[in-house]
């Protein structure tokens, strides 16, 4: 059972569609730009003062970070209670949590005096801690809203947590830590070749991690037979493998005379954002196309991942050097604001000038421990310096 990582509320409601030509008024005395909760919301108190006002939206009622924070009303702030009180003062700071409280009732008023069609209900509001030390803050926090506040929240203790999956609205069925373990597999050295294909059918969205492979010494002809196919045919094997206790689909192929090995994600692990793709209606004149097919040639050329470098690493390196040797670490510098770009054909032309025909020099080919990772300079601390992740095959 894996935690969705999409928006819940844009799974489970169906956005309000606009008139697709509406008819609009003339003149108003305001018009309203987005209509989000924030623009419905200026829209509505407005209106009910006697204004004349038009609320213009480019996609759906409701866009934007509504669309992505909808559906729910919270109580409380983003700052903490203690920070709050240091800055406005405990007498400001508890009417203000006073005020969070009363959204709750704000918005069911609206729903009842607006007749809004909506499955409103106070569901409560749940904050999840990751680590123990979460857990302490929320639970101090908590005492704290009650002593201030007179508000009281429910610390859920970890012995309190019940595991289940819902099957209705209201309806869960309840699984146990035991339950879920007798699904489990057990874990093997062996694979399971499903089936061959072209490695130019699989969509590199799907890779997860790579791994070099070695077999054992019962497998090595195996393993040299299924190499040399492979290379041959110019196809890759798609896999089952069990890792810690999980089935895993991993595709092998060819790679510097032997088999490298990708994990891959299922499809129910690879989501679309409700954004992309959104550019149906871009219209784009000749010369900006020209302008970017020319930026991409300028930059296009051999592909040598040795030439890129984990500057991160390489400063850490450099400020463990300087305190080794007795020197003062300098402050974080200061990063350089960027202007605004204005106008994208114009910082494209820039580009291409700052750049004239300067093409970066060949390098020679890298030896890799493992795929997209360098291996550690000899300077850096042992922890740093991983072997080669390997899978054998028997």
């Amino acid at each position: 059972m894996g935690m969705q990582q999409h928006n819940y509320w844009l799974t489970t409601v169906e956005m309000p569609r606009a008139e697709s030509s509406p008819i609009l008024p003339e003149s108003v005395d305001v018009a309203v730009i987005g209509a989000g909760f924030t623009g419905l919301s200026a829209a509505r108190t407005l209106a009910k003062r006697g204004a004349r006002v038009a609320v213009l939206e480019s996609e759906t009622i409701g866009w934007g970070a509504s669309s992505r924070n909808g559906g729910m009303v919270l109580t409380g702030m983003k700052l903490g209670v203690n920070q709050l009180i240091s800055m406005y003062g405990r007498e400001l700071t508890q009417r203000m949590y006073a005020a969070s409280l009363a959204t709750i009732d704000c918005v069911e008023q609206i729903v009842q005096d607006e007749g809004i069609e909506c499955d409103f209900s106070r569901r409560g509001h749940l904050e999840v801690a990751c680590k123990q030390k979460h857990f302490d803050d929320y639970a101090r926090q908590a005492e704290l809203i009650a002593r201030e506040f007179n508000h009281e929240l429910r610390v859920v203790e970890r012995n309190e947590l019940v595991k289940g999956y819902q099957v209705d609205r209201d309806a869960y069925v309840l699984v146990t830590g035991d339950e879920l373990k007798t699904l489990e597999a057990n874990s093997s050295e062996a694979m399971e070749i499903a089936q061959f294909v072209s490695l130019s059918e699989v969509d590199p969205i799907y890779f997860e991690a790579s791994y070099y492979s070695a077999p054992e010494d019962p497998g090595k002809r195996a393993y040299g037979l299924l190499l040399q196919a492979m290379e041959k045919l110019n196809v890759a094997a798609i896999a089952k493998v069990t890792l810690h206790s999980r089935e895993q689909i991993v595709l092998m192929r060819p790679y510097h005379q032997g088999i490298i090995l990708h994990t891959l994600y299922f499809p129910a692990e690879v989501r679309e954002i409700s954004e992309y793709g959104k550019n149906e209606n871009m219209t784009l004149q000749k010369p900006e196309i020209d302008l970017a097919e020319q930026f991409i040639r300028q930059l296009t050329a051999k592909f040598e991942p040795e030439q890129y470098k984990d500057e991160y690493q390489q400063r850490v390196l450099d400020m463990i050097e300087t305190k080794r040797a007795g020197q003062v670490v300098a402050g974080q510098p200061q990063k350089p604001k960027l202007a605004p770009v204005i106008d994208l054909m114009e910082a494209l032309k820039k580009s291409i000038a700052d750049r004239g025909s300067v093409v970066a020099a060949p390098v020679s080919s890298p030896t890799l421990l493992e795929p997209s990772k360098k291996k550690a300079p000899k300077s850096a601390p042992a922890a740093d310096a991983k072997p080669a992740r390997r899978r054998k095959t028997g």
